[in-house]
């Protein structure tokens, strides 16, 4: 997760308050998967919109991390 000094702390103040658990994951090959087509894609941390030529799914970062991280589950 790359985020600036005391974010961290930040989230885990407002998981607290509102009761919802942080998860660290670590970044490195998180999310190059499709989740539609299970197509591979490398990419850079600034790519801020995820695109499978594939099959053409187009998701944007943060929503396509979150799709993922909870398919893991």
């Amino acid at each position: 997760m790359q985020h600036g000094t005391g974010e961290r702390e930040w989230l885990e103040y407002f998981g607290r308050v509102y009761g919802v658990p942080l998860v660290v994951v670590e970044p490195t090959y998180t999310c190059v998967n499709c989740s539609n087509c299970g197509g591979l894609v490398v990419k850079t941390l600034s790519t801020r919109t995820n695109q499978w030529p594939h099959c053409g799914y187009i998701a944007d970062r943060g929503e396509f991390s979150n799709q993922h991280t909870h398919s893991l589950d």
